[in-house]
Formats: structure tokens, C-alpha cells, sequence
């Protein structure tokens, strides 16, 4: 099962991604395509520090390190703007990529 958070904010969705990961949720995409990357970093401070490696970063991917994120998302367009090198950067610092499949 994949759960992506809604693209925009939603009333008490921090309570509710921690409740998710308390009752066996796996990974959480976090798909905020119009945060900005001070909103999502302010968003990723709130949740917990013991759930961050269960996340899938869609956006502002420079944050996941700082964050404690291993996972990040590219959509198909992103990973096409994305430089090979920069792809087996990501590798090298033992991140894993997730890509959108048609």
C-alpha cells in the first residue's frame, strides 16, 4: 500500500501522519508540490525524528539529508531534467530514488 499526503495542508495531518505510522504504515510520500522550502521544512520538523526514514520526499529533495529522508521521489519530467551524474550522486550517498511509472 502507498499513501501520499494531500497536496495541500489539511486540518491536524501531522496528528494524523503519526497515527499512521503508530498503527503500521510502511512509507508516507510527502507530495506538497506547491510548499515552498521553507514550508517544507517546516512541515518535516514537525513530524516526528523517529518516522522520517519511513518518508518519500516528491519535492525539495535537498532537504531529505538534513532531515533524516533516504528516500526521494522524481516524477518522470524531474528524473528527465536530471542529470545522470546527479542520479548516481543521489546513489552514492545511499539514498533511494522512486520514479513515476506510467
Amino acid at each position: 500500500m502507498i499513501v501520499i499526503t494531500n497536496p495541500i495542508s489539511i486540518p491536524n495531518e501531522i496528528d494524523t501522519i503519526h497515527s499512521l505510522f503508530e498503527n503500521g504504515l510502511e512509507l508516507l510520500h510527502i507530495r506538497k508540490p506547491d510548499f515552498s522550502e521553507t514550508e517544507m521544512n517546516a512541515f518535516l520538523s514537525k513530524i516526528t525524528s523517529d518516522f522520517r526514514q519511513q518518508l518519500v520526499l516528491h519535492s525539495h529533495h535537498q532537504l531529505a539529508s538534513a532531515a533524516g529522508i533516504h528516500r526521494i521521489h522524481f516524477t518522470e519530467k524531474a528524473r528527465i531534467e536530471t542529470s545522470e551524474e546527479s542520479l548516481k550522486n543521489w546513489k552514492k550517498n545511499l539514498f533511494f530514488l522512486l520514479q513515476s511509472i506510467k
